[in-house]
């Protein structure tokens, strides 16, 4: 076992984690695992699947000598249907996103592994499952009113078109939602291109828990502000606490 220096309780290592490290774990869950990607035996659909199926707080780190396989594994991320909290990788998705629309955002730029227009490159390389991205995230905002106790505003989602299908784009686009410079990209996404995901939104998709658990979390501000509305309350305050949450938040490592 190796602990950094820069980290408390932080284990650096590699998937499949060794069993020591895993022993050491368990008696202090305390302890937090970033995994260098480079030197793991398992890569792409195998490294996510396990690391899943282990569900220990964890995060990836790569190097820049090969970015080729780090597009692959981030592909992979968007795709599959493993639920997997690795904060790098949602923060890369993130970029993608962004860059799709033209946006250079400071924050997520910072030390940032991809350039603009190599983010860009992989956005029009992936268009059908980028867009897929976008638009199960946008969509949010028709889950946000199916959440209001409120027989007219359900009533108003009527108008969109329902997909059936719990594949639509994969399963890891709900970890996004805590990031508020996603929702930069939310007025870009035309309403008829929205959709009401009948299986994201009515069932417990995620690991056994509901959307819900995903959507409303510091950083969403269409949640938060959607929640004190609806109570006749707006807290400027609340917002500007759930804000710097979601800054310290965004990692689990």
């Amino acid at each position: 076992m190796v602990k950094t220096s820069w980290l408390d309780n932080t284990v650096l290592s590699i998937a499949p984690i060794p069993l020591d490290d895993l022993k050491e774990y368990f008696a202090n869950k305390e302890l937090k695992f970033l995994i260098n990607y480079e030197n793991s035996t398992l890569k792409g659909d195998k490294f996510l699947t396990y690391l899943s199926n282990l569900d220990v707080p964890c995060d990836v780190i790569f190097s820049d000598k090969d970015k080729d396989s780090i597009f692959e594994l981030v592909k992979e991320y968007m795709n599959t249907r493993m639920l997997v909290k690795l904060p790098t990788l949602e923060v890369i998705t993130l970029q993608i996103l962004l860059a799709s629309k033209g946006i250079d955002n400071g924050l997520y730029y910072d030390n940032k592994l991809f350039s603009i227009a190599e983010l860009k490159a992989f956005a029009e390389q992936n268009k059908d499952l980028v867009n897929k991205w976008l638009v199960a995230l946008a969509s949010g905002s028709l889950f946000n009113l199916h959440c209001i106790n409120d027989d007219k505003i359900k009533n108003s989602l009527n108008d969109f078109e329902k997909i059936e299908d719990d594949q639509f784009c994969g399963i890891n686009y709900a970890n996004l939602y805590k990031y508020e410079e996603l929702y930069e990209v939310f007025p870009l996404i035309s309403l008829e291109d929205r959709k009401f995901l009948v299986k994201q939104f009515t069932e417990p998709m995620f690991k056994g828990e509901s959307l819900y658990n995903y959507w409303f979390v510091p950083g969403n501000v269409v949640a938060l502000i959607t929640e004190s509305v609806s109570v006749g309350l707006w807290d400027n305050d609340k917002y500007l606490k759930a804000k710097e949450e979601s800054v310290k938040n965004v990692s689990t490592v």
